[in-house]
């Protein structure tokens, strides 16, 4: 597990970072299936974040970790990979492209009014990464079964039910 403390001026190489984050990676971010943390709300996941300042946003679904699966697929443990990728299809995808947080996170809001100032839950955009669908620009027809492998873009806004 990654400790280092760096007010005593520990320095390492890119090699020494490399090893310290992949020794790592797979027991700070996925998150399992037998996982017990009381802020769980879906397992079989990669956190986005870790050490957040609401610690329950470390264990909402989001799909910026397969960006960092195809820039990184080597950090990724394949059983545990595929696992996240089967809960992406099952909670983030929809037929106009991909959720930017699951439907089932209480901070979940699926409908952008970025010109909306009544509602402090969508004013000026603020739920742009709340749930929105962004749709996929263009992405390899094997997506999902490759882990990610061809990702090249993600584009266009839409609410809830695609307006």
């Amino acid at each position: 597990m990654l400790n280092l403390n760096y007010s005593q001026g520990v320095r390492l190489s890119y090699t020494e970072w490399y090893t310290a984050i992949k020794s790592s990676f797979e027991s700070l971010f996925f998150v399992s299936s037998t996982s017990t943390d009381s802020l769980v709300n879906c397992r079989n996941i990669y956190k986005d974040t870790l050490g957040a300042s609401n610690k329950f946003g470390d264990y909402q679904l989001r799909p910026n970790f397969l960006i960092a699966m195809v820039v990184a697929p080597e950090l990724f443990n394949k059983e545990n990979a595929l696992l996240s990728l089967n809960t992406v299809k099952d909670k983030l995808i929809s037929p106009l492209g991909i959720k930017t947080l699951d439907e089932s996170d209480w901070n979940y809001n699926g409908d952008y009014f970025n010109s909306d100032c009544s509602d402090y839950k969508t004013a000026g955009g603020f739920n742009y990464h709340q749930g929105p669908v962004r749709r996929l620009c263009t992405i390899s027809p094997n997506f999902l079964k490759n882990s990610c492998k061809y990702l090249f873009g993600l584009i266009c806004c839409r609410n809830g039910f695609g307006q």
